[in-house]
């Protein structure tokens, strides 16, 4: 399993400081790729955190997985970092990933991103929940 957390300072695109607040595992022998977000997320930190994500899907060498996303510790997010969101989880598609389960904080909020995100619900690849759910069900599934 390869493991990577990070909060330490990065620069953004504009020579800001960006602080990382994330942690991604990978587990290749299991086919599972985790990925959480905390705390206020910014459009340059989702950035990092896609270009992040999208060398941890390179790891898998084009083999199938699965995504299991928990952003139910992070505030919401706003407008374009949202939508940054959505097009990293279609990157994650792109790249193999069979299932993408998405931890949100309330059932609320998993009704607005499944709507918004309806597609991609309905062809079985997208999914939201409330509760860390069990991983192999989620494999299964996929």
């Amino acid at each position: 399993m390869i493991l990577r957390a990070s909060s330490r300072p990065a620069w953004g695109i504009y020579g800001a400081e960006v602080k990382r607040m994330y942690v991604l595992a990978r587990d290749g022998s299991e086919g599972l790729l985790e990925a959480s977000l905390g705390g206020r997320v910014t459009l340059d930190e989702m950035k990092v955190f896609g270009a992040e994500l999208a060398e941890a899907c390179a790891d898998f060498g084009g083999e199938p997985f699965v995504v299991l996303l928990d952003t139910s510790a992070a505030a919401p997010l706003d407008l374009r970092t949202r939508h940054l969101l959505f097009e990293i989880k279609d990157m994650l598609a792109g790249a193999g990933a069979l299932q993408i389960t998405h931890i949100v904080r309330d059932e609320s909020e998993a009704s607005e991103m499944g709507a918004l995100r309806h597609e991609q619900v309905r062809k079985g690849v997208e999914s939201y929940v409330t509760t860390v759910p069990d991983v192999n069900e989620a494999r299964r599934a996929a």
